[in-house]
């Protein structure tokens, strides 16, 4: 990013040929076009992490958790299962 900025200040400064500014141009495109693709997929990312319940057996959970801790009985955690098998 810095080099990019280097390089269109150049561009603008000095006397310089017409097909590295060219060059220089078509880089910047392609650098804003790769970066909003990553912000984009980052996104989605952080969406399905914030969304995402990992699913823990209760053969895993140490037995001095209570029912309501595990959330057995809880018709959120019914809930949250059968978003996971449909996604």
């Amino acid at each position: 990013s810095a080099r990019l900025k280097q390089a269109s200040d150049i561009d603008h400064h000095v006397e310089v040929n017409a097909s590295k500014k060219i060059a220089d141009a078509k880089l910047a495109k392609d650098f804003q076009a790769v970066l909003k693709e990553f912000q984009k997929a980052q996104r989605l990312a952080a969406e399905r992490e914030t969304a995402y319940t990992p699913f823990v057996p209760q053969a895993v959970l140490p037995s001095s958790y209570t029912a309501s801790e595990v959330g057995v009985n809880s018709d959120k955690t019914l809930e949250q299962r059968a978003l996971l098998v449909v996604s």
